[in-house]
């Protein structure tokens, strides 16, 4: 089995994962929100959507608190799916350009800067590991989604000190207006 293959093959893999978490979560939001909100399932998924997309029309609007926590959490937990579905395609097409771009390259080289890697395939000496948009060796997704949380925390105290809110309402306006969803 060749590199590129391997490489296609855990993409392939990778980017099936993606799709299907992204799917599943839409099923799963309209579902729960057709339950909390009262709505037939064609409402729910509309609102969900609408939600999903971060557009937020207004036409169906979170009042009881009940709500006002699940629209806030589908909110957070949105961001970070459709954050790596995209991440996850759009490091998938990078990573095909990359390989056809290193491909034109090894064509190019002069033998001397050939070597063989385990699997006997000929590679340029400088070449890395494929991208994996699922490990971050840096902490820097945690580190982001935490910064993105406390963020939502500290506006929602805010909100809440000084337009007299109750903590729902406070995180749950914080969340609507950060995320721009904005209904």
């Amino acid at each position: 089995v060749s590199m590129d293959s391997e490489a296609k093959k855990t993409s392939t893999t990778i980017r099936d994962y993606a799709t299907v978490a992204f799917f599943t979560w839409l099923i799963i939001a309209t579902i729960i929100c057709a339950r909390i909100f009262h709505l037939d399932v064609i409402s729910s998924f509309y609102f969900v959507t609408v939600t999903f997309t971060s557009v937020g029309y207004g036409d169906i609007v979170p009042t009881p608190d009940g709500e006002k926590l699940f629209t806030a959490i589908f909110v957070l937990v949105s961001i970070v799916i459709i954050g790596l579905a995209f991440g996850i395609l759009f490091a998938s097409l990078t990573e095909a350009e990359e390989n056809r771009i290193e491909k034109l390259r090894l064509s190019m080289l002069e033998d001397d800067k050939w070597v063989n890697d385990s699997r006997g395939e000929k590679r340029a000496r400088d070449t890395d590991q494929p991208f994996n948009p699922l490990f971050d060796p840096n902490g820097r997704t945690l580190t982001v989604a935490a910064m993105i949380l406390l963020l939502c925390i500290t506006t929602g105290v805010t909100i809440c000190k000084y337009e007299g809110y109750s903590w729902i309402d406070g995180v749950y306006f914080s969340i609507v207006s950060l995320s721009t969803v904005g209904y």
